[in-house]
């Protein structure tokens, strides 16, 4: 079942953004940084979402409006448990967020991710919603780990 992130749900939170690989060390705080805002009510848009299974979370999204962009959102992390992926959790998280967008009369949804080699399931599943690759920006992130932008139009379906 997929419900909005409760403060209480900050170490489940934690352990997700800490075991999912998607982030360095300091990419992983972070994201903690970023729950505590929320939680604390310091950045009332920021929109959390668990899902959870038999009580458990495995599996939370992440996401925001583009401050300088009119109805433009962006899904700024995703993680579902390790032992849990290729179950469609993902997939139910993202459409969650889809509807939340839209609930909030946003137009678009970007989502970015690593173009690293170490990445290439990720984008796979981000063009199975139905997402375009958008943007490719090199050596965004490091040298040699470019930034790369799905797109989604969320006022048109």
């Amino acid at each position: 079942m997929v419900r909005a992130a409760l403060a209480t749900d900050r170490e489940a939170v934690v352990a997700l953004a800490a075991s999912s690989g998607l982030f360095p060390p300091e990419g992983a705080e972070e994201v903690v940084a970023t729950f505590d805002r929320s939680a604390n009510g310091s950045d009332p848009d920021a929109l959390w979402s668990v899902i959870t299974t038999g009580g458990d979370v495995v599996g939370v999204s992440y996401l925001g409006p583009e401050q300088m962009a009119n109805g433009t959102w962006n899904l700024f992390f995703l993680a579902v448990d390790s032992e849990r992926r290729n179950s469609g959790l993902g997939g139910s998280l993202v459409a969650a967020a889809e509807i939340a967008v839209r609930d909030r009369g946003g137009r678009v949804l970007l989502i970015e991710t690593s173009g690293q080699d170490g990445f290439d399931r990720q984008r796979a599943f981000y063009a199975r919603l139905g997402y375009t690759l958008e943007a490719r920006i090199r050596d965004y992130y490091d040298h040699g780990d470019d930034k790369v932008v799905f797109w989604k139009d969320m006022a048109g379906e």
